[in-house]
């Protein structure tokens, strides 16, 4: 009888050490880099933990903001409003068609503020053309040129656009 008690307990003990070995060669390293996963954002946090797809990441951060917004109006759109409004003298329009995210806002702004309060819309509306050339579009960023003469000489000027969250490209810079 002593002997049965001591071969179960033999078993018993062995299989817990075999379940601490498992446990801690198996579950901890799994439960660490999982943790590790949840925190970057790269897993979810509830149960069953799963990785998310390449497919789920792009769309929870996306690397290009707006990128997937379906445009609405083109940077072709939005230069034809911006000349308008210089040709009529639209302050409003004008500045409706700068972008608001751009990081040169305010000082677009003042620009075209103090150019209207000159009465230099008509002088800067013969500075831009009626066409402008792409040169580099991407999904929400957008750069145009086009040929300037000064004093003889041929400049190449270039304009830039933003796409925003509703899907129309507003004006960069001027």
């Amino acid at each position: 009888m002593v002997k049965k008690i001591y071969t179960i307990a033999l078993i018993v003990f062995c299989a817990i050490a075999v379940g601490l070995i498992v446990f801690r060669v198996a579950y901890m390293p799994w439960r660490e880099t999982k943790e590790e996963k949840i925190m970057l954002g790269l897993a979810r946090d509830y149960f069953p933990f799963r990785d998310y797809s390449v497919t789920e990441l792009a769309k929870m951060h996306p690397q290009i903001k707006n990128a997937d917004v379906p445009t609405r109006t083109t940077p072709e759109e939005t230069y034809s409003l911006f000349r308008e409004g210089l040709k009529e003298n639209n302050l409003p329009m004008v500045l409706s068609q700068l972008s608001k995210d751009s990081a040169r806002y305010q000082s677009n702004v003042g620009s075209i503020k103090k150019a209207f309060d000159e009465g230099r819309f008509a002088e800067i509306y013969e500075k831009y053309p009626e066409v402008i050339e792409e040169s580099t579009i991407g999904d929400a960023f957008a750069e145009y040129h086009f040929e300037q003469i000064e004093n003889g000489i041929i400049l190449i000027e270039s304009i830039q656009f933003i796409k925003n969250s509703d899907g129309d490209w507003k004006l960069d810079t001027l």
